[in-house]
């Protein structure tokens, strides 16, 4: 293995393309040869740049040159037919796939069924034609290794930068911070990070709003579900609940919260929920698998039923107990999912496969 390739088709900022731009760069920094594909867009350029001031070589998704000079490639697609033209380019057992998709979401019969059968017939062919397969999560590789017949899966979990993830001890820091984004300094504010798309479950904290009307709440993110909720919002008179769209300063943000909501119906391993926890946060979240894997009820978090007088319930006790949860939240991301030690395993793990190959 001369170097690595990562590619991704994905026109968006998000937590994917911050991910493969993390591990490049520490890749590059450890001596690894690297070279990124990325779509040349202008909202793509800031990435762009900070990777070429790096001496990290930055080309279009589906240039085949390092692939030629035996770099390794390591590919996340925009959606399942993006896939096909990275096969197709590339050939088929060739590529390693980085999987983040929510490989099952829980949603209400029968939807759960049918988002599991289109993932089956749109998304599994790409992932068989794979060389390999590293998941972030060990459910989601039991999960497509047992459910889908998957052979070849890793699982590497995600990690955060725990040194720019960090907790805001100050309780008047906190409330500076909530006068800068607009928010209400003498309330507890609950953060909803996150797109507003249907497997967040983004009307759920509406309801949850309704019932704890003496605490504040804000989304951040944006997504198709973004009008539907403002209109709710409104039509519910919900002055205690906020829309800070998308944020590209995360930890300033996570700085002025006191609790995280995520009613979430679908995860692979959720970066919001590691970087919340790695600033000391606690994170009340649906009782899924992916949850479940990151959070230790009642020791680093709450796992809630996603539905309103729970998750209203919860909440409070998250915030009685903010400083016990929150600290040993903290302790645990430190160990468990820290950049700083994500190195080794990643590298590891492509050793491995490029032995294979």
């Amino acid at each position: 293995m001369k170097g690595i390739f990562i590619a991704t088709d994905t026109p968006l900022i998000g937590g994917v393309l911050t991910y493969l731009r993390d591990i490049a760069l520490r890749l590059s920094a450890s001596g690894i040869s690297v070279a990124v594909g990325l779509r040349n867009l202008p909202h793509l350029i800031p990435i762009i740049d900070e990777l070429r001031q790096q001496s990290i070589h930055v080309t279009h998704p589906f240039d085949v040159t390092f692939f030629q000079h035996g770099y390794l490639p390591l590919i996340t697609g925009y959606g399942p037919f993006s896939y096909r033209r990275f096969f197709s380019t590339f050939g088929k057992k060739n590529l390693v796939l980085l999987v983040h998709d929510q490989v099952d979401i829980y949603y209400p019969q029968p939807f759960q069924f049918l988002y599991r059968l289109g993932y089956r017939y749109l998304q599994v062919p790409n992932l068989q034609n794979a060389r390999a397969i590293i998941t972030v999560s060990h459910w989601a590789k039991s999960f497509l290794q047992d459910f889908y017949g998957l052979a070849q899966v890793y699982a590497v979990p995600n990690a955060v930068d725990v040194h720019r993830f960090r907790p805001e001890l100050s309780k008047e820091n906190r409330r500076e911070r909530k006068k800068s984004l607009g928010l209400r300094p003498e309330k507890d504010l609950i953060l909803i990070p996150g797109r507003l798309s249907p497997e967040k479950n983004p009307f759920l904290p509406l309801r949850v709003a309704q019932l704890l009307p003496e605490i504040d709440f804000a989304y951040v993110g944006t997504g198709e579900l973004e009008g539907p909720v403002r209109l709710a919002q409104k039509a519910l008179r919900l002055g205690n609940v906020f829309f800070l769209g998308k944020r590209y300063d995360m930890p300033n943000v996570y700085a002025a919260a006191d609790a995280v909501l995520q009613p979430t119906l679908g995860e692979n391993q959720s970066l919001s929920t590691l970087e919340a926890m790695a600033c000391g946060l606690p994170v009340i979240t649906s009782d899924i698998p992916a949850q479940r894997e990151i959070i230790n009820h009642r020791q680093t978090g709450v796992l809630s039923p996603p539905e309103p007088k729970h998750m209203a319930k919860w909440i409070l006790y998250a915030l009685e107990n903010r400083e016990e949860l929150g600290n040993n939240a903290r302790a645990y991301v430190v160990l468990h999912h820290n950049l700083d030690f994500y190195l080794p395993r990643l590298l590891s793990t492509l050793n491995e496969i490029a032995a294979l190959i």
